[in-house]
Order: structure tokens, then C-alpha cells, then sequence
């Protein structure tokens, strides 16, 4: 969009319709009390348009969660209600473009309507109630339990495959499902080894979660998997590998100080943060406890009789790790929180985890129904550490809507020192993974909450 095309407010945008469709026809038929014709598709009559009474909206994506939701506040002066009415059960799509002049539609599914209540006392003209969605994958998903082995062939035949393709298999049966579940996509990184994995009566959304946790690569050494849902599309990715081939999706700029009004300095605000919350930068009992620097895992022997240990310093490990802004591990100027000296004296104190051991040895044969080796050492110390490094950098940025940032995308960050000075903090600026989007809609303004990190902090020379 041109400097001349657009004379709103940063963070302007149209709602172009906010629709409401029964699952199926049959569903509407019910509400109407006909039931003649069976065989009806659902028409235009169909379809209501009710974005003139929907007040505020949000959508919410996380990479912490397998799929995306949202909810709606309504002013119902229609009686929709009652006469269309709401059952749990009706389809939502809604498009919009942004400031920029990018339009989306979300195909999303009401599940729960909440908070039903009168605005005013003594007043039978308008009803308020909260509408809440999720996509369309998650419900369709969600009709399924997995309890299944993923492999290839039987018996002594049997073959156990990579868990980026049991991925592929969980997405195609439980998600697609012969195209009549979710219109999107999947991006999967591939995974190391042929391993085993049992799926014990789980959603699928959990089963692959459990996917995540289990996967490991020599290439990246965190082996940090992730299973999440954006507006775009489904991920099972690696971070380290994210970070080695993506692209910053733009840089913003903490900047305080006369506003400029004209279409240019509106436009220049797309490029602004507006607040940024810090959270916890530092707590030492917290790394303490969560074992930062110092882990361990046993695994217990039963058939031998032994413990074998897995140990793991974090100071020795984390510049081997790829993160955001250095395709290069050796590239990035990154330093932990508390310093070599404190850490050595004050913070080695084990943190355990105890796995039992249940494959054989690599100079045994792999005997029918015996798992692949799970790499247990190096997932569970590596990951744990890794996602420490994360949640202790973990900022909290508000921006104006843009609806080409999402999940997993990378954006440089320019944060200031808040003095009198107004340097630049280089130990904070630079490039930041998005963890999760809050994307929030009040009457025609689109505002989004992001949660950024980037593991260690960048090196200052004194």
C-alpha cells in the first residue's frame, strides 16, 4: 500500500466479514424445524454475516500449542441466539486486512458460547455473549484416539521409520483425513534414527507432541522440536535448523518522542514497538532448581545391573548451538547470565533425570520388539537446556497487526537503554524467535502481542 493510498492510524484495519455457517445442512434444516429434502447443500441463505455486532476479537498462536484459537465478544440485538442458533457445532470464517493492505481468512470451528448475559438490567433488546473457536484441524483431529506403533510391514518384517515420517503419517490420517479435515499444511524437519514409538490412546494433537519430545539430529545438537499451528500452517520443526536457514521478517524499533501523524509516519509506525515487558531477566534460585547449567541423566540398567550416566555442563555445550541471527555457532557473540566463577561455585549441583534403559547396546543385535536406541542422554539434557536458554530471555512485545508475522518467524529487535542516554542496549537488540502471537481486534484497530526470545545475551565489550 502506497504513502497516498492509506491516511488511517498505524494499526487500522477491515473487518471484511465475520461469518457463521452451520457444519452441515442438515444442522440448519434443525433449526429452521424442516426436513424435507434431505440431500440440501447449505446456500447463501446459509451463511450469516455478523461482523457489524461483533465488538472486539482475537486470535491466539503459540508454539507451545498444536493448534490455534480464538474468541469473539457479540452484542446480539439480532436474536441470532435463538434463530440461527448457536449449537456448538457451526463453522466461522472470517477475513480481514491489515494496514498494509494484507488479507487473510481463517476457516475456524464454534465450540462454546460463554458468558450469556443482558448489558443492561431490565433490558430484552440485546444479549452479549462470548463466542469461542479454534481451527478447523483441531476439531477434526480431536474425533480421533491414537493408540498405535507407526512402522512399516509386520511381524518379523516390521520396520520402525524416522519420526518425521510418523509425523507425516499422524498429519495425513488424523488432520487430513482424505482431504475433508484442514485445508493446511505441514512443514516437518526430518529426524534422526528409525525409533519406536508407542502411542498410547492419545489425542493426535498430543501424540505429536510427544513426537517433539522424542526426536533427536546429530546436526543440530538441542534437538528442540516443536509441533505448533499458525494462521499459515502447521510446523514440526527444529529450532537450531529454523535459525540456520530463516530470514528476519523485518526489524522494529522501540522509539519514544513527538508522533508524526502524516500518511509516512503512520506507515513508519508498522515498524515501531509500542510497549515491551521485560518479565524475569534473571532468577537464580529458579536456575538453580531447574538444574541451568548442571544435568544429568541415569539410565537404569535393570537387565546388567548398572547406572550409566549422562552428564552435561551447560557452559561447555551452549556455543555449539545455533541461535537466532548466527547461521554460525562460532559466529555468535552470546553469553550466559551469571559468569564462569559463580556458576562453578555456586550452581553445579546435579539436576537428575532417570530413564530406564530399554534398547540394547550398539555392539548388540536389535532383537524383534526391542526399541531402537531413543537417545536419551542427548535429548533430555540437550533440549531441557535449550529451552531453559529460551524461557529466560523471553521478552513480551506489543506491535501495530501485520499479517505476514507468525510463530517461528524471526524479527530483529533495536531495544533502547530506558535512561536518560538513550543508547542502544546491545546486549538485548538483535534477532528474536516469535514464540507466540496474541493477535487482538477492537472495533476497526488490530494490535498484536508478541512473545520473542533468543536464548543467551549478546556479548558487550566494556
Amino acid at each position: 500500500m502506497t504513502e497516498a493510498a492509506n491516511q488511517s492510524p498505524a494499526g487500522t484495519y477491515v473487518l471484511n466479514g465475520f461469518y457463521l455457517m452451520p457444519s452441515t445442512a442438515d444442522s440448519k434444516r434443525q433449526a429452521v424445524g424442516a426436513t424435507e429434502n434431505p440431500d440440501a447443500v447449505l446456500s447463501e441463505d446459509d451463511i450469516l454475516d455478523i461482523k457489524m455486532i461483533v465488538h472486539t476479537w482475537s486470535i491466539k498462536e503459540s508454539f507451545t500449542k498444536g493448534h490455534i484459537s480464538g474468541s469473539a465478544k457479540v452484542y446480539d440485538s439480532e436474536g441470532i441466539f435463538y434463530s440461527f442458533p448457536l449449537r456448538g457445532q457451526e463453522r466461522v470464517r472470517i477475513i480481514y486486512t491489515d494496514f498494509i493492505g494484507v488479507e487473510r481468512q481463517e476457516d475456524m470451528f464454534l465450540y462454546a458460547v460463554t458468558d450469556v448475559a443482558t448489558p443492561k438490567a431490565s433490558d430484552d433488546s440485546v444479549l452479549e455473549y462470548n463466542i469461542h473457536f479454534a481451527s478447523y484441524g483441531k476439531f477434526w483431529s480431536d474425533r480421533f484416539s491414537v493408540s498405535r506403533c507407526i512402522a512399516e510391514g509386520s511381524g518379523s518384517t516390521r520396520k520402525y521409520i524416522p519420526i518425521s515420517e510418523q509425523v507425516e503419517t499422524i498429519f495425513e490420517d488424523y488432520y487430513k483425513t482424505s482431504d475433508s479435515g484442514t485445508d493446511k499444511e505441514i512443514l516437518v524437519h526430518e529426524t534422526e534414527g528409525n525409533q519406536k514409538i508407542v502411542i498410547p490412546n492419545m489425542r493426535p494433537e498430543s501424540a505429536m507432541h510427544l513426537m517433539s519430545r522424542k526426536s533427536y539430529t546429530s546436526s543440530f545438537p538441542s534437538s528442540h522440536y516443536r509441533f505448533f499451528e499458525t494462521r499459515e500452517k502447521y510446523n514440526f520443526i527444529n529450532l537450531e535448523e529454523t535459525f540456520s536457514t530463516g530470514e528476519s521478517k523485518g526489524k522494529y524499533t522501540y522509539v519514544s518522542g513527538p508522533q508524526d501523524e502524516t500518511p509516512q509516519g503512520e506507515l513508519n509506525k508498522m515498524s515501531g514497538i509500542i510497549s515491551i515487558d521485560f518479565h524475569k531477566p534473571v532468577d537464580t534460585f529458579d536456575a538453580m532448581k531447574n538444574g541451568a547449567y548442571y544435568r544429568k541423566v541415569e539410565e537404569v540398567d535393570i537387565t546388567n545391573r548398572m547406572v550409566k550416566s549422562h552428564e552435561y555442563t551447560h557452559e561447555d555445550e551452549y556455543k555449539d548451538y545455533k541461535y537466532p541471527g548466527a547461521s554460525d555457532p562460532k559466529d555468535s557473540k552470546r553469553v550466559l547470565r551469571h559468569t564462569s566463577d559463580f556458576i562453578k561455585t555456586h550452581m553445579n549441583d546435579w539436576s537428575s533425570t532417570y530413564v530406564i534403559k530399554d534398547y540394547p547396546d550398539a555392539d548388540m543385535p536389535n532383537a524383534y520388539g526391542v526399541r531402537p536406541k531413543p537417545y536419551y542422554g542427548e535429548i533430555i539434557n540437550n533440549k531441557n537446556a535449550h529451552i531453559y536458554d529460551y524461557r529466560a530471555t523471553r521478552l513480551t512485545i506489543s506491535i501495530y497487526g501485520n499479517n505476514e508475522l507468525f510463530p517461528g518467524d524471526l524479527i530483529e529487535l533495536e531495544i533502547p537503554y530506558f535512561n536518560v542516554y538513550g543508547s542502544i542496549d546491545e546486549e538485548r537488540s538483535g534477532i528474536y524467535l516469535i514464540e507466540s502471537i496474541d493477535n487482538i481486534f477492537y472495533e476497526n484497530s488490530y494490535m498484536q502481542k508478541l512473545q520473542v526470545s533468543r536464548g543467551p545475551m549478546n556479548e558487550v565489550k566494556e
